[in-house]
């Protein structure tokens, strides 16, 4: 008889064997989702986290990455907005709606304005091409201005690039105005094309 034979009888008699428990708490633990809260600039609230939105209407998870511009007047603004896992087949025919809130505010911040400071726009809202493809996604994603119109892929305030090495649409701004301290919550709303 040697040391091990009781162990290995007692797990077979449906004994817990302790290596299952621990995997079982280590994924659960890995399964669930982290954020917080962090009081930087000043104590102003800033929600941070893994950064994953879900649009319901594609059924898809993309993750948003908000860069930052170099400080004008002491605060960075948000200069591009990243939107990484977009899965263009899947949301054929969809509009997005991106906006930011700041803390205890309920209108969305201006993100952008013109060179003349004389209107802004508050969202981002990107259209995808009932046709769209992979193969084609550089072009099946145009963009809507604060007035309603589409601008294809931009126009003095705002333009949409697509990297096809990681497959990352980008939003940028020639004059951007929501400052990064400020930013604190995101909607991310979509519906079908009309």
């Amino acid at each position: 008889m040697t040391w091990g034979m009781p162990q290995e009888e007692s797990r077979r008699s449906g004994g817990f064997n302790r290596r299952w428990v621990f995997l079982a708490l280590f994924a659960l633990a890995l399964s669930s989702t982290f954020a917080a809260n962090l009081n930087v600039n000043q104590n102003n609230s800033i929600e941070f986290g893994q950064g994953i939105y879900q649009i319901k209407a594609c059924d898809q998870f993309i993750s948003l990455e908000f860069k930052s511009t170099q400080s004008v007047n002491g605060f960075s603004r948000v200069g591009n907005i990243i939107f990484k896992g977009l899965d263009i087949d899947k949301c054929r025919g969809t509009a997005m709606r991106l906006r930011i809130y700041r803390t205890g505010v309920s209108a969305p911040l201006n993100l952008y304005t013109n060179q003349n400071n004389t209107e802004t726009g508050t969202a981002v809202i990107m259209v995808i091409s009932r046709t769209a493809s992979p193969a084609t996604a550089a072009d099946d994603v145009t963009l809507v201005n604060n007035k309603g119109v589409n601008i294809e892929y931009g126009d003095t305030m705002q333009a949409i690039d697509y990297d096809p090495a990681n497959g990352n649409f980008m939003v940028s701004y020639a004059y951007p105005l929501a400052e990064m301290r400020y930013v604190n919550s995101v909607t991310l709303e979509s519906a079908s094309n009309v």
